[in-house]
């Protein structure tokens, strides 16, 4: 648990207490508003200096579809500064607070003038910068929010991400069906939410929503992630909400300025550190004004906007704006730890200095071929969608964070992953051709279906991952398979003969010795022999109640099971012929017809049949792909 009130770990230091003004700033209502005021923004363009920029008043939009809403107004102003002419709207930008004279230029940008609201929305593609104020009143009814609920423990972060999402993202990248099988096998465990998707896109990052680019919309909240193959692994879950994967390190700011000064004020980055230590990952904004308790306001507009929010809060540092056609936006950084926000609205975020936050600790260990084993160590934030994003991306930025890795390699995976209520889940893996990217997704939808859960309230508390990799391809595919004889008597032992060839070497022939039982019915038996992925499709999907879990033990017990499950193994399964049956999840094997028939004629949903079979492991020094499939005929000997 990280305290706002203690040194915390990693890179992001804890600062004293936010400076406060003694009175709220004096502002311009919103009916007070006329075309044709002039005043000045504030915001940093580099570093952390705060400056103004021109600003004039050329409309007020009452009701504004999908910016405002019923009941409220959007005020639209001109940015004259050259920077902002030739960027346009920066993301990055939001929240940077907006100053108008109520009697005509009487001073110099930056000085005097009534607060009216914050810099919160834009157009993309405009050769002028138009800026959409969200109006001040607006953003202090969150502020009053915010304090119903400050004594309140931590709230479940409100959107999810799904296991769907997972399975979306890893098709968008078109990873192999054999590569990160377990996490597309967890996709079907027991039931999920439906996740509503954002009836307009234009939220979405450049790129994405092109028919929309066009009209007015919130500025996107940068998030910053530390390489171009993150952003695009993970971009595409986080950007329909809003969030503009940017790619470049979130690190710290240069020597020559001093994290502690940097004080929290109107016009200042504010940013929201969502993982941190040996890498720091990220969102960003502009603090619109600190109120005299300590409350600080911005964005102008939501982040998730789902109310009760628990996420660290930190000044920042502005490297420079990245000028784009699209959208511009502040490349920037953490500096000091400064409190939490905990209100998360349509109007604005806001943010305290006297609020826990839990985070989780995250240990990599990685073993490159002839290097020394090198240590990472971090802390995620606990929230539905970033903890599971968060804690994938340090996996897959440890791996890549000296070199790529070998073209033909091994990864042999190790982790283990504690939750709320002393629940475990324990994984080894072995993937030849492995990638950075292939194990993050390995990490992240189990970590995902557990804290996304229907049942109760999980939280990440720790996660250590080993990650061992050499420079040998040690795979095999499946070319052939046959039986030492077509037909057997019940009792006897058949053998199963498996051709493998392996990446670059020899074939090879693989036995598998498979016992009938002496009970075994005359006729013809299917038989399969496949890798550890054909076994899980076949473990589940002929015994689907299995997967139809009833509480957050059942759902560790059977990821855990499917965790079990070895790479380097062949599996034999020999289908029997009569069904068995299930009473919930639990197996009756092996009843006489009679009591079958007794039990299934009952009126419940809990009795279920399924194939019974034989099964038969065999492990191996290579993880084999692939499946052949026969039939066997059974009878008694005369």
């Amino acid at each position: 648990i990280l305290f706002i009130t203690q040194e915390g770990p990693g890179r992001v230091a804890i600062a004293e207490p936010i400076a406060t003004p003694e009175q709220p700033q004096a502002i311009m209502p919103l009916d007070q508003v006329r075309i044709g005021m002039k005043g000045y923004g504030l915001t940093v363009f580099q570093g952390t200096k705060i400056e103004p920029f021109p600003v004039e008043v050329i409309s007020v939009i009452h009701d504004q579809y999908q910016l405002s809403g019923p009941k409220r107004a959007v005020i639209w102003v001109r940015c004259d500064e050259p920077r902002l002419i030739k960027s346009g709207p920066v993301a990055g930008m939001s929240g940077s607070p907006i100053y108008l004279w109520p009697e005509g230029p009487d001073a110099e940008p930056g000085e005097g003038g009534l607060l009216v609201g914050a810099f919160a929305f834009g157009f993309s593609w405009t050769r002028d910068c138009f800026a959409g104020v969200q109006p001040i009143e607006l953003m202090r009814q969150v502020g009053q929010n915010a304090l119903k609920d400050r004594d309140a423990a931590a709230p479940l972060q409100g959107r999810r991400l799904g296991r769907q999402d997972v399975l979306e993202a890893m098709d968008q990248l078109k990873l192999p069906p054999h590569t990160a099988w377990r996490s597309r096998l967890l996709g079907q465990l027991g039931p999920e939410l439906e996740r509503p998707k954002p009836l307009r896109k234009e939220v979405a990052g450049p790129g994405l929503a092109g028919e929309n680019l066009l009209s007015a919309r919130r500025m996107l909240v940068p998030l910053t992630m530390p390489s171009r193959r993150v952003a695009r692994a993970f971009g595409p879950m986080l950007e329909e909400l809003g969030l503009m994967a940017v790619a470049g390190s979130l690190g710290r700011g240069p020597v020559e300025y001093d994290p502690q000064t940097i004080v929290m004020e109107p016009g200042s980055m504010l940013s929201i550190p969502l993982g941190f230590g040996d890498l720091e990952f990220g969102a960003a904004g502009t603090v619109t004004e600190v109120l005299p308790d300590g409350r600080v306001l911005a964005f102008g507009h939501s982040m998730f906007g789902d109310g009760p929010a628990a996420l660290p809060m930190a000044s920042g540092y502005v490297h420079f704006i990245v000028s784009n056609q699209i959208s511009s936006f502040k490349l920037s950084g953490s500096a000091v730890m400064r409190g939490a926000i905990v209100r998360d609205e349509l109007s604005a975020i806001v943010g305290v200095p006297d609020r826990k936050i839990h985070t989780a600790p995250i240990e990599v260990k990685l073993t490159l071929p002839g290097e020394e084993q090198r240590v990472f160590e971090y802390q995620v934030v606990d929230h539905r969608i970033f903890t599971p994003v968060v804690a994938a991306v340090f996996v897959m930025q440890s791996v890549e964070s000296s070199q790529n890795l070998p073209p033909e390699n091994t990864a042999r995976m190790r982790g283990h992953m504690r939750f709320s209520g002393n629940r475990e889940l324990t994984l080894d893996t072995l993937m030849p051709g492995a990638s950075g990217q292939i194990m993050s997704f390995e990490i992240m939808p189990l970590i995902a279906s557990m804290i996304d859960n229907t049942f109760e309230r999980s939280r990440l508390e720790s996660m250590s991952v080993t990650i061992d990799v050499d420079n040998r391809m040690r795979s095999a595919t499946v070319v052939a398979a046959r039986l030492d004889r077509d037909e057997a008597a019940p009792g006897e032992t058949i053998g199963i003969l498996v051709d493998l060839l392996p990446y670059k070497a020899a074939k090879r022939t693989e036995r598998i010795e498979l016992e009938l039982p002496r009970t075994l019915e005359s006729g013809s038996y299917q038989l399969i022999v496949g890798d550890s992925h054909i076994y899980a499709s076949q473990l589940f999907g002929n015994r689907p109640h299995l997967l139809q879990v009833g509480d957050l033990d059942e759902l560790a017990g059977i990821t855990q099971r499917v965790l079990d499950i070895p790479d380097n193994a062949l599996h034999a399964m020999m289908f029997l012929l009569r069904p068995g049956i299930a009473i919930g999840r639990d197996e009756l094997p092996k009843l006489p017809s009679s009591r079958q028939a007794l039990i299934t004629g009952r009126k419940t949903t809990s009795v279920r049949s399924y194939r019974e079979w034989i099964h038969k492991q065999s492990t191996l020094d290579l993880v084999p792909h692939g499946e052949a499939k026969f039939m066997l005929t059974v009878r008694e000997l005369p």
